[in-house]
């Protein structure tokens, strides 16, 4: 997919950010979280969330982004640079256990239909590369321990370190913490085709 673009994101990402959040959550956690909190999604809360986000300056949003399919789609907001179909979000790592470090994937996410193209490992990648640029070589990201799609870390070097408990609307859910203590090899791995561009602070809207 060379026609693919890894980049920091900008507040007017935001809307399309929010649209693979909630779609990849009802994707992937169908069965694995209570109905409730699937249908209880919004994207209009979901957009406020990474915008809000975004004005944090420690932390990077991170999106993939595919040129449109023709010229209407996505009218109403489309952006030049592209449709976001993943994100990645990265920053210091959250929790007692974790060293100062430590960097911390806390989302990433790619529409159903664009997995298996390599996009979450270029997403995984960058965003390891964003964190050693803060001083940060080893990565931690926490996954359902029922997530199917878990081996996906194992494969690019991680390690499983503890689990944790995770309460969703009255449920407690185990979460499996994966560590890479040097996230060197992942870095300088090949992403295949596609770009990544430099990922620094955007400050710009």
């Amino acid at each position: 997919m060379s026609s693919l673009t890894i980049r920091q994101a900008r507040k007017a990402d935001a809307r399309e950010v929010a649209h693979v959040h909630v779609d990849t959550w009802r994707t992937t956690y169908r069965g694995l979280m209570p109905d409730s909190v699937l249908e209880g999604l919004s994207y209009e809360r979901s957009q406020a969330k990474w915008e809000s986000f975004m004005e944090q300056s420690d932390r990077v949003l991170l999106v993939a982004g595919v040129p449109y399919n023709d010229e209407t789609e996505a009218a109403p907001y489309r952006q030049s640079e592209g449709r976001v179909v993943g994100f990645a979000a990265a920053g210091p790592a959250m929790g007692t256990a974790s060293s100062a470090r430590d960097g911390e994937v806390y989302a990433i996410y790619v529409l159903k239909s664009y997995q298996g193209q390599g996009i979450g490992r270029m997403l995984l990648q960058a965003a390891a590369g964003y964190l050693y640029g803060q001083g940060r070589e080893a990565m931690i990201v926490r996954v359902l321990s029922d997530n199917p799609y878990r081996a996906f870390y194992e494969r690019l070097g991680a390690t499983p370190v503890r689990t944790e408990e995770l309460e969703i609307a009255g449920v407690v859910l185990a979460e499996t913490v994966y560590r890479w203590a040097d996230t060197g090899t992942l870095r300088r791995s090949r992403t295949g085709p596609g770009c990544v561009r430099p990922i620094q602070r955007n400050t710009s809207g």
